[in-house]
């Protein structure tokens, strides 16, 4: 890609907001997945990431980024069966939620950030960073985001909302 991503490998610093927290971060192996899965890692959470069984290697480096953090990661493959994403931890549990869709377990009740749409041009003259979405998926899931519902956070580069 060009530019290339970056997933704050050495740009995201955490301050403890998910201090022993447990997360699920679907698409983890890469781009805002990844991005929030160190985040969080770095923030304090240990994660479970999904990811599709041709992403193996990209998998495998999101790993090394949350256990680099300091913390326990777990990848997961989906597959999609009959209307159903079938999750495949490396313990052998299965776990089904039905698709499309994001699976997540929040971190604190009824947290569920979502990605809806990525990768336009900005005014900024280019697409964001996987690393400039991560900080807004760790304010709504930290305890900061309390009293906020159903909201969107428009992090658009400076492109208007239809």
């Amino acid at each position: 890609m060009d530019p290339p991503p970056d997933h704050g490998e050495d740009s995201y610093e955490g301050s403890g907001l998910l201090l022993d927290r447990k997360a699920v971060v679907t698409g983890g192996d890469s781009g805002i997945g990844r991005a929030v899965a160190l985040a969080y890692a770095r923030e304090g959470a240990d994660v479970l990431f999904t990811y599709l069984p041709e992403e193996g290697q990209d998998a495998g480096e999101t790993a090394r980024l949350v256990e680099d953090a300091g913390r326990k990661a777990e990848g997961a493959i989906v597959t999609f069966t009959q209307g159903l994403a079938q999750m495949v931890a490396s313990d052998g549990v299965r776990a089904n939620a039905v698709a499309p869709g994001p699976v997540w377990t929040p971190l604190i009740p009824a947290t569920i950030p979502d990605t809806v749409e990525f990768g336009k041009q900005a005014p900024l003259g280019r697409p964001a960073q996987p690393a400039e979405m991560a900080p807004a998926f760790v304010f709504l899931a930290s305890p900061r985001s309390s009293f906020i519902t159903a909201e969107i956070v428009n992090a658009t580069g400076g492109v208007p909302l239809p």
